[in-house]
């Protein structure tokens, strides 16, 4: 083969080749550029900030989460520097995060931020090394999900949580809930600060039910028997013995939830109102004392309500000469009087009624 016939072979060898190969090529590098097209389609509609940064802290890839949270276009990103993107009191915040990742480490945090009009966010942040074949770290990978919105809720929740204890200390009130199965569940710390056990422990029906004796015990285990076989709720008061030996009277709602027809959960409310009973009780004793006093008073002592007799004592009794008070309660006063008194009487019981005025002792009636 002469050298112009070897030119020639090459030449159609060559063209030969572009024919075979060429289609091919070009039909991997549409493959190439639909399937950056997905990629780029799916990071721009996941709900975060995704990027990539280069060893030189440049960024080589942002999606639309990241152009969106900075009011900047891709083009306008791609090549700048972080802290130029960022802002610089941000960039303080995050660059010891930015180094650990530069140098290899897989790097997890959360951060305050301020957007770009200045308010305040709460970012959790991911940064994920790109590391070549021989180990080197040649940039990272980030994500950042805004954790605002979350944040604000928890701090609402927070905030009802602290109130609740106050209201719940103030009022001397809690709750607390059991599996009607298990005999598990919880309560809050009033509940435990009543009962005096630990704020952090479990609920057992079991042991609760051991603060509760006597006549307490029976009404309490009968009241959880009817609310988990009959769905029946109850409210009670009860004396209570507290874990540390301590005499108190709650207030005790229960409340069965009910599912399908069966009782799933027992939940309600115990309230300390020792206090309460303890003045009910002193304030009974005292009436108690002074109904005492007035029975055995020497004096007839009466009360008057529209003008009728509405108590009066022993020595009323004896003085206006019936058998029991049932023969003067609710007749009227004025009649047991003298008809020549009654004209005075009845102006004492003016001053009395009216004008508010002591009255002189009056012998003859």
């Amino acid at each position: 083969m002469n050298e112009q016939q070897r030119e020639k072979f090459l030449n159609q060898s060559l063209q030969s080749s572009r024919k075979s190969y060429y289609p091919q090529l070009q039909n991997q590098l549409a493959a190439t550029k639909e399937n950056e097209r997905q990629l780029q389609l799916l990071v721009d509609n996941m709900p975060a900030r995704i990027s990539y940064v280069d060893e030189h802290q440049r960024y080589v890839f942002a999606n639309l989460g990241f152009e969106e949270a900075f009011r900047r276009h891709r083009q306008q990103i791609i090549g700048r520097k972080v802290e130029t993107i960022v802002e610089a009191q941000n960039y303080a915040r995050i660059k010891p995060h930015i180094e650990a990742a530069l140098a290899g480490k897989r790097v997890h945090f959360e951060t305050s931020f301020s957007d770009y009009r200045g308010r305040p966010q709460w970012l959790e942040i991911i940064f994920v090394p790109d590391k070549d074949g021989e180990g080197r770290t040649r940039g990272f990978y980030s994500l950042t999900i805004d954790q605002t919105e979350k944040k604000q809720t928890e701090k609402k929740l927070r905030h009802k949580d602290q109130l609740l204890k106050e209201i719940g200390a103030l009022m001397k009130i809690g709750g607390w809930e059991f599996d009607p199965v298990s005999g598990r569940g919880t309560y809050t710390d009033e509940v435990a600060h009543i009962f005096d056990l630990p704020a952090d422990e479990e609920f057992r029906l079991a042991e609760s039910l051991k603060l509760f004796h006597g006549e307490s015990r029976t009404k309490m285990e009968a009241a959880i028997k009817s609310a988990v076989e009959n769905a029946q709720p109850w409210d009670l008061v009860l004396d209570i013995i507290s874990a540390n030996g301590i005499h108190k009277w709650g207030r005790i709602i229960g409340q069965p939830i009910i599912d399908n027809g069966a009782v799933v959960q027992v939940k309600g409310s115990l309230q300390d109102i020792t206090d309460k009973v303890k003045a009910e009780q002193a304030h009974l004793a005292s009436e108690e004392r002074f109904r005492l006093l007035l029975e055995n008073a020497h004096d007839a002592i009466f009360v008057r309500t529209r003008g009728c007799f509405a108590y009066v004592n022993t020595a009323a009794i004896r003085l206006f000469g019936v058998q029991t008070a049932a023969d003067l309660v609710g007749t009227p006063v004025i009649e047991r009087f003298h008809p020549d008194c009654r004209e005075q009487v009845a102006e004492r019981i003016e001053n009395l009624d009216r004008k508010r005025q002591p009255v002189p002792n009056m012998h003859q009636v």
